[in-house]
């Protein structure tokens, strides 16, 4: 069996709380915690860039399996909503509820990728360095320019799905020439990264419109997320089991952490729980919070949903092995 770098697992746990930090903002205010923006926007980017460091080496692409996991998670999801609306009105808050809500786009790009990942794999193989790396900046170029419109969650377009293809090849690339030893494997990011974030903290502090990484352009955003990413690989490699399933349940945080936001902001913060300053040590502990809640509720929510995909895949392989059988006799 393959061993596990549990790194990689935490990255994904914490990229999650960026991204419930992300949605706290429209709560609390983005200049609130100004300071954290920039690496907030990059969360996205690093999940897509984990996935083709993984998947680029690998040949079992598990797509239904995802599917009917992603299937599951729409049937409870629906329930949970319809069921909790009688004591809070969260379908107010959730657009395209048979699409799973508000911030489901990221999933159904993610499953539209999928089957295009064994072409970018087989890409990668039969190219060489330079001509991959060309390629790759051609797609940031045009990813940078097609999406600097949006910002990701808000609108789903298929120049996300360009965005994502771009960042899958970067962490493919990544897992195949990137051979920084020694300290510079931790220094050469760590710097890249100061050089890049320094400066926008500074124009944020002291000039009115302090939200540059975000409504100018992705570009930024978009270093920040490689950048965190390298300096992530920089970290010795280890294996924990605990780890390991936070990272499995990170999945499950993104999907229902809204969930738990609603009830939270209408229970806790209409009551003035957590009424107190500075406000962006509210937002980590809100956020917090919110994590820490949204992952208890993800165990039998990863429970249910794995063994409804165990399940509808054999069943769906059953049916196509005979179908198969039918056909040839």
């Amino acid at each position: 069996m393959k061993k596990i770098n549990s790194n990689l697992q935490l990255v994904k746990y914490l990229m999650a709380f960026l991204i419930i930090l992300y949605h706290d903002w429209t709560a609390f205010g983005y200049k609130n915690v100004f300071f954290l923006e920039p690496f907030i926007g990059a969360s996205m980017s690093v999940f897509i860039l984990i996935t083709g460091y993984l998947k680029v080496d690998s040949k079992n692409y598990n797509f239904l399996n995802l599917l009917m996991i992603v299937i599951g998670c729409l049937i409870i999801n629906t329930i949970v909503c319809l069921s909790i609306n009688n004591f809070t009105n969260i379908l107010d808050h959730v657009q395209n509820l048979f699409l799973g809500g508000r911030d489901w786009w990221y999933i159904w790009c993610f499953l539209l990728l999928q089957p295009f990942i064994k072409y970018l794999n087989d890409f990668v193989n039969r190219t060489t360095g330079k001509f991959l790396f060309l390629s790759i900046c051609l797609l940031f170029i045009f990813s940078s320019a097609t999406t600097s419109l949006y910002k990701f969650g808000q609108v789903f377009t298929m120049f996300n799905l360009f965005y994502m293809i771009t960042f899958y090849l970067i962490g493919a690339w990544i897992k195949r020439y990137y051979n920084l030893e020694g300290i510079k494997k931790f220094l050469i990011p760590t710097l890249l990264l100061l050089l890049i974030y320094l400066p926008i903290m500074f124009y944020n502090i002291n000039v009115v419109n302090y939200k540059i990484s975000m409504s100018t352009s992705n570009v930024i955003t978009y270093a920040i997320s490689i950048l965190l990413f390298l300096l992530f690989l920089s970290i010795p490699s280890y294996n924990n089991k605990f780890i390991n399933y936070l990272g499995k349940l990170s999945l499950y945080v993104y999907l229902f952490h809204y969930i738990t936001q609603i009830i939270i902001m209408e229970k806790l913060f209409n009551n003035q729980f957590l009424n107190f300053s500075p406000i962006f040590i509210r937002n980590i502990v809100y956020g917090l919070i919110i994590l820490v809640a949204t992952t208890i509720i993800a165990v039998p929510i990863e429970y249910c949903s794995t063994n409804f995909a165990k399940y509808s895949t054999q069943k769906i392989f059953n049916i196509w092995n005979k179908y198969k059988i039918i056909s040839i006799v």
